[in-house]
């Protein structure tokens, strides 16, 4: 591994039970190719359903880590919480809950080592997404253009970044927004952000509707950050 970097691949989980079995090996096998020192880390948000004890199968692989938060964080919180765990040098978000191909997390590591990029954002080409869902795509897009002269591509998708990175900016926002602002203001201190298509399938319809209080508290702190400055 002399003169190779790792990387942590942290992904939350919530009531996958459908999907998180296959795509956790297929994770697995992806990341093996890579033939890099490796870490995944999963954060249980208290599940209703059977995640937790389909996770115990993974339990004896040395380079997974489970985690099962006593209560549920939420989404943005989830998230961070994952971030603070992770120890590689670069960090990849990733989601089992089967609308992306694992495949992905080779295109974005790969991305990034070769064009020595702090952040590499998955571009969804394929966006099979319902009316509301593009709402909200067109909040974090062009809304944080019109705000910031930024464009933050496509925030709420899969992604990897250096691990510094995320550690050396101060971060306001307290719901999924901090993942556009993190864009925003890598890209205001000189980082290097760039982007790569992936592959995304369709959403499935448990999952499909707008958290309309998570919406809320996006917009909350976009303008939050409008008024503070960036």
């Amino acid at each position: 591994m002399k003169n190779k970097s790792s990387l942590s691949v942290v992904i939350p989980t919530y009531n996958d039970q459908k999907t998180i079995n296959a795509q956790l090996v297929s994770v697995i096998d992806v990341l093996e190719k890579l033939d890099i020192f490796w870490e995944v880390i999963i954060a249980n948000d208290c599940s209703t359903d059977n995640t937790k004890n389909i996770l115990k199968k993974f339990v004896q692989n040395k380079k997974i880590r489970i985690l099962n938060n006593s209560r549920n964080k939420g989404i943005s919180k989830n998230i961070k919480y994952l971030y603070s765990k992770a120890k590689c040098e670069y960090v990849l978000l990733f989601s089992v809950d089967g609308n992306w191909r694992t495949t992905n997390i080779a295109s974005l590591y790969n991305a990034a080592i070769k064009n020595s990029a702090d952040i590499v954002i998955g571009e969804r080409k394929e966006k099979y997404l319902s009316i509301s869902r593009k709402v909200i795509s067109f909040l974090y897009r062009y809304l944080t253009f019109l705000f910031f002269a930024v464009d933050v591509i496509d925030p709420g998708s899969i992604k990897c970044f250096k691990n510094n990175v995320y550690k050396n900016i101060k971060l306001y926002s307290k719901s999924i927004y901090f993942e556009a602002e993190l864009i925003i203001k890598a890209k205001k201190n000189g980082y290097k952000v760039i982007s790569v298509p992936v592959r995304y399938t369709t959403e499935r319809n448990e999952k499909s509707s707008v958290n309309l209080q998570l919406l809320f508290e996006s917009v909350r702190d976009l303008i939050k950050l409008r008024i503070i400055g960036v």
